[in-house]
């Protein structure tokens, strides 16, 4: 969906390299600094998906324990939704297409979401 995506385009490479400092057990030494990254990239993603939780924007700083939980986010979610998108969308995309990329978003939430938690202890 290139531009328009609702996916943090930052995600996968912090997941990537996050798995990497698990499996050298390195997350105690590097906590604070995966908390400062995981601050930014789980904040951006919360805003992409501000269609469905209709909240204020985050801001890194922010605290963030009131963000909504995953599971709360999908069932939420509408085709209506998706369709807003669709219409606002110059050409209009294919809403299989967009409901993909929004899912997609909503599971790049939920690894933020897991690890943000894991950290918080």
């Amino acid at each position: 969906m290139g531009s328009e995506s609702k996916v943090e385009e930052r995600v996968k490479d912090f997941l990537n390299i996050y798995d990497v400092i698990v499996k050298f057990e390195c997350v105690d030494d590097l906590r604070d600094d995966i908390r400062k990254a995981l601050r930014v990239l789980i904040t951006s993603q919360y805003n992409n998906l501000c269609f469905i939780h209709q909240s204020e924007q985050r801001i890194p700083k922010d605290n963030l324990d009131d963000l909504w939980l995953p599971q709360d986010l999908y069932i939420q979610l509408k085709d209506q939704m998706i369709e807003n998108i669709c219409s606002r969308t110059s050409p209009h995309p294919e809403f299989f297409e967009v409901k993909k990329d929004v899912l997609n978003a909503l599971d790049s939430y939920k690894e933020l979401y897991l690890i943000y938690k894991k950290l918080q202890y």
